[in-house]
């Protein structure tokens, strides 16, 4: 990761960057909120070992990109309970 945070991720949707979604209060009582709408929430970044340019890791596994990970990085990912929320990113430096 760069020294500076990118500011732009060319795959997030114009709507701007994803949240994560608030829990189901009911199923998940325990589990925190989500971040209030003028806070930003702690996105993982991961570059494209093709472009060198830098992409939000929810971005890649939730869009058209999904297909370029690997099997066993997508089978952690369902695995993991989280969705595309899980933090993949960290087990690879590059995509």
């Amino acid at each position: 990761m760069p020294d500076e945070e990118p500011d732009f991720c060319s795959l997030c949707p114009a709507s701007g960057a994803p949240r994560p979604p608030k829990p189901n209060q009911e199923t998940e009582p325990n589990k925190s909120t989500a971040p209030p709408s003028d806070e930003r929430p702690d996105l993982q970044w991961i570059a494209c070992h093709k472009c060198d340019n830098w992409f939000h890791s929810v971005c890649v596994i939730s869009g058209e990109f999904k297909s370029s990970l690997p099997d066993e990085l997508l089978a952690e990912v369902d695995a993991s309970g989280e969705g595309v929320w899980y933090d993949w990113a960290s087990r690879v430096d590059r995509w």
